[in-house]
């Protein structure tokens, strides 16, 4: 791990005013529209990296590298068909070199235990076709916290741009935003989450509750090519994981 450790040092000290706001995210097959403005020698750096890691791993693996954000960030990727990715939880040792650890990894293990769970979730996509969107309404969020709503709703009535409160399903928790446009486009990456947006604050206005579901509608039907995330963002997956796990103690 110690030599994408070190890239990333290298494109923080002498290529930081030319990476991307989000950093260098690259895998097997793309990222290269980011490099154009990267420095030569920093540039032929990340593509003898790629070209080892590509040698090293089997084809039908990938991998996902985030560099010039922060700490570096390193994971093996396994696609079973066009739509499904795995990435387990992994661990590398940062001050030793990536390539002998990649060797030694048991790609035929990892690569049964992808298939097993992308099988797993393509079920649990057929199930989630039959089944009705189960997130609570707004309005029955505003209900249940009641209080917590009226409290943040006067906390943020003169400050400016939007803010959210958001339930995990066990506290709630507060969000901010340039504006209500703003939220409402991130709004597809926050749902599959599965966490609950209680309220919205705008201008120090608050949005209806109906206008909220609506928001929350639209982002759903973006959603909709990307089944998994889909299944989590309209409350179907945890329902149909609770129903699996409810049989499997049956039997």
């Amino acid at each position: 791990m110690k030599e994408i450790v070190e890239l990333n040092q290298l494109l923080l000290d002498h290529a930081k005013d030319c990476l991307p706001e989000d950093g260098l995210m690259l895998n097997r097959h793309g990222g290269d529209e980011d490099l154009d403005k990267i420095p030569t020698d920093l540039r032929k750096e990340i593509d003898l990296l790629r070209e080892q890691l590509n040698r090293i791993m089997p084809d039908d693996f990938s991998y996902f590298v985030s560099l010039g954000n922060g700490e570096a960030l390193f994971s093996v990727q396994y696609e079973n068909g066009p739509t499904t990715m795995y990435s387990p939880a992994q661990h590398w040792e940062p001050a030793q070199s990536l390539f002998p650890q990649l060797e030694a990894f048991d790609w035929d293990g990892l690569r049964g235990e992808c298939v097993s769970q992308s099988e797993a979730f393509d079920h649990i996509a057929e199930i989630a076709k039959e089944l009705p969107v189960m997130i609570p309404s707004t309005k029955r969020l505003q209900k249940d916290f009641r209080d917590e709503v009226k409290a943040y709703i006067k906390e943020k009535r003169d400050e400016p741009d939007a803010h959210v409160l958001i339930f995990d399903g066990e506290a709630l928790f507060d969000c901010d935003f340039e504006s209500a446009e703003q939220f409402q486009d991130q709004l597809r990456d926050i749902m599959p989450h599965m966490v609950h947006v209680v309220a919205v604050v705008a201008n120090g206005k608050p949005i209806p509750a109906e206008k909220i579901d609506a928001m929350k509608k639209t982002a759903l039907l973006t959603l909709e090519d990307m089944p998994i995330s889909h299944a989590k963002a309209s409350g179907k997956f945890t329902f149909i994981m609770s129903q699996m796990a409810a049989q499997a103690e049956e039997e």
